[in-house]
């Protein structure tokens, strides 16, 4: 009978490299994002405005990476990606997209609907943990989703759009890493 083994030290060696290739992927991509206009939309790619509570809608429900864009506090945010004047504040994935972000932006009705309440931790605004961009001084700043459509993705992809991110265009305000 032959000896089967397995080499741990090459197989980490070779997810290291596999993930530098998706994440100079996700880098080149969301560098030409930044091109763009608000109402983008290419089939991987769209950015979509909330100005309502219904306008959740508009995001998808599978898995996805997503960028919170705003004109909110915006000299205040360090993070070098912009859209038409609107620079993320918040950057993130998941399985659900729909629902993350609304417990992001629309955290009050978010707790309400979802009785579990499964996103405890969210974006970090103004000493909160999730906010209310129908209610003030929120209302009185523009909101625009940016969703890559990850459906078929796994965690360890997501989280490569999300290092991507960071060590291209730095971490936004209400990231906390």
């Amino acid at each position: 009978m032959s000896k089967v083994q397995y080499d741990i030290i090459g197989m980490m060696s070779e997810m290291k490299d596999l993930g530098d290739q998706i994440k100079s992927e996700f880098a080149m991509y969301l560098n030409t994002l930044q091109k763009v206009k608000t109402d983008y939309n290419d089939g991987l790619a769209s950015i979509v405005r909330i100005t309502c509570y219904e306008d959740i809608n508009k995001i998808m429900y599978g898995a996805g990476f997503y960028v919170i864009l705003t004109n909110y506090k915006i000299d205040d945010n360090h993070c070098d990606f912009v859209i038409d004047e609107l620079k993320a504040i918040y950057r993130g994935h998941s399985f659900t997209t729909k629902a993350r972000v609304k417990s992001h932006i629309f955290n009050k009705q978010y707790k309400a609907d979802e009785q579990k309440a499964i996103y405890k931790v969210c974006m970090k605004i103004d000493d909160r943990n999730g906010i209310n961009i129908d209610e003030y001084p929120y209302c009185n700043f523009d909101w625009y989703i940016l969703q890559l459509n990850m459906n078929g993705s796994n965690k360890f992809v997501r989280e490569k759009a999300e290092e991507a991110f960071l060590e291209t265009f730095g971490r936004p305000l209400g990231s906390k890493r």
